[in-house]
């Protein structure tokens, strides 16, 4: 979960970051 919180705040602009 630790990847998709970072990446979700280094690229809060993608919202479809599920992969």
């Amino acid at each position: 979960e630790e990847f998709r919180e970072k990446y979700k705040r280094d690229n809060p602009n993608v919202k479809g970051v599920t992969a």
